[in-house]
């Protein structure tokens, strides 16, 4: 798969990286707003290619260039935006971040074919904004949203058990919005045979996906590892056509304001196979996905969207 990778912040310096020694990417694509700052890490990439089993080739561009390179990509993830700060939590970056967009991203993307996958923040709004004001088909937008959190519960929930479990043989999900609303879905007599997990631990480990990114916050300023994996994850699902489920962002068909968040949805190569919302029958599930609705249009009424 040709992956175009349009940001060269933290995630995604991170993510090239990562992508270059993966044997699904063939090539890498990346845009930046300036060469300065990618250029020379694309050089540097591309000299170890000749000693590893991965992509071809690592091409850097200025985002004036993007129209013309993106006809050469299959999916294009979008890191760039302004950041989180002390002063400003995921929901305040949305004004910024949609400018920037509909500035610099959208019209790049005329006639563009491929997928998308956005790691933007806040990421459920920053997929409705492709999901609405793109020709592309929804199932072929999808933000990385509670994939993040996801993998944060697992490996919480895969310390409680005896033995301990590692964290990609624990079976449970966060769905809604990537923030601290998201809501778990978990069985509650245990996520493997045996186990006995009770609702008092998988609140504990609700807690501890909620509070855990906050805390590693303090000591490296921001969180990584788990958004570059969730990212990979995606983009292997889509590229070898698998079949995986993961808990991207994608947008309701049957809400009126076309809100996107998150349920376990089946990917393969043509994007979004499948949304599974048979968990959405659970009463709680439904009230916490309900509350994420909520605070989404809140937001969207703060920026003057209808």
């Amino acid at each position: 798969m040709r992956v175009g990778i349009w940001g060269a912040g933290q995630v995604g310096t991170a993510l090239v990286y990562r992508l270059a020694s993966t044997q699904f990417t063939s090539e890498i694509h990346w845009i930046n707003q300036t060469l300065a700052n990618i250029e020379y890490r694309a050089i540097d990439i591309q000299q170890g290619l000749a000693l590893a089993r991965c992509c071809r080739t690592i091409e850097s561009y200025e985002e004036d260039q993007a129209r013309r390179v993106l006809p050469e990509i299959d999916l294009l993830v979008l890191t760039l935006g302004a950041r989180v700060t002390e002063d400003l939590r995921r929901e305040g970056l949305y004004p910024e971040n949609r400018r920037i967009y509909r500035e610099k991203v959208l019209p790049a993307l005329e006639g563009y074919k491929g997928l998308v996958l956005v790691v933007t923040n806040p990421v459920d709004l920053m997929t409705r904004v492709f999901a609405r004001e793109t020709a592309l088909a929804p199932r072929r937008v999808m933000g990385l949203g509670t994939v993040v959190e996801t993998a944060r519960l697992r490996a919480s929930l895969g310390s409680y058990l005896t033995p301990r479990h590692p964290a990609r043989e624990v079976q449970a999900f966060m769905v809604g919005t990537h923030n601290e609303h998201c809501v778990v879905v978990a069985p509650e007599r245990g996520v493997a045979q045996g186990t006995g997990l009770d609702p008092k631990v998988i609140a504990a480990a609700r807690r501890e996906v909620v509070l855990g990114a906050d805390r590693v916050k303090l000591d490296t300023r921001s969180t990584l590892f788990p958004i570059v994996e969730g990212a990979v994850a995606v983009s292997r699902a889509l590229a070898t056509d698998a079949g995986s489920i993961l808990t991207v962002s994608v947008l309701n068909p049957e809400d009126a304001d076309g809100l996107c968040y998150s349920v376990p949805c089946i990917l393969g190569r043509a994007g979004v196979i499948q949304r599974l919302t048979g968990c959405l029958a659970d009463q709680d599930v439904e009230a916490g996905v309900k509350k994420c609705r909520e605070k989404l249009r809140s937001v969207l009424q703060k920026a003057g969207e209808p």
